[in-house]
């Protein structure tokens, strides 16, 4: 009996593999993450956070209580993902999906990444204030560490889009909805 293949996947959905200089970007960018962790019973929970992306290991982290839901998956099976949105140098879209191995951080260490997380986030005026608050209800600091790194943008679809033969300048407000 022969093996059934995998359907090919259209050359527009392909996404782009690894930590690439635009990759980067996005993830040094200012902005909320989300971040997918594995419930005991199989089904995805995903959380959206503050985060922090670190080349040097090319680690992501962000804070949390170790008693939600994120921080016991994490400490239950040691997986995660993030992903993140942005922009290209071109303007289009650019998600960006890291895979891989979570640990939960807690202590000295965990104090001096949270700092480095809200420094991202916060003016000077804002952190001491914040961070009082913040230090009442989060006591811990997920570390990711991507085995995967995917990225993809509808640049492709988009541009296909633009040389319809009824698109003229202007259709794209007159066929697509503004973002809400």
């Amino acid at each position: 009996m022969k093996a059934e293949s995998a359907p090919e996947i259209p050359d527009p959905y392909r996404a782009a593999r690894g930590l690439s200089d635009e990759v980067q970007r996005v993830l040094r960018k200012r902005g909320n993450a989300t971040i997918g962790t594995v419930n005991p019973n199989g089904t995805p929970h995903m959380a959206p956070v503050w985060f922090l992306f670190e080349k040097s290991g090319s680690a992501v982290y962000f804070e949390c209580n170790s008693a939600t839901r994120k921080a016991r998956n994490i400490e239950a099976n040691g997986m995660a993902s993030v992903l993140a949105k942005g922009k290209r140098d071109d303007g289009n879209g650019l998600i960006v999906l890291g895979q891989g191995r979570a640990r939960l951080i807690k202590g000295e260490e965990a104090r001096e990444i949270t700092a480095r997380i809200r420094r991202k986030y916060m003016t000077a005026q804002g952190y001491e204030p914040v961070s009082a608050y913040l230090d009442t209800i989060d006591d811990a600091v997920a570390e990711l560490k991507p085995e995967k790194w995917v990225a993809w943008s509808p640049a492709r679809i988009n541009d296909t889009i633009r040389s319809l033969p009824e698109y003229a300048d202007g259709s794209w407000d007159k066929w697509f909805l503004p973002d809400e």
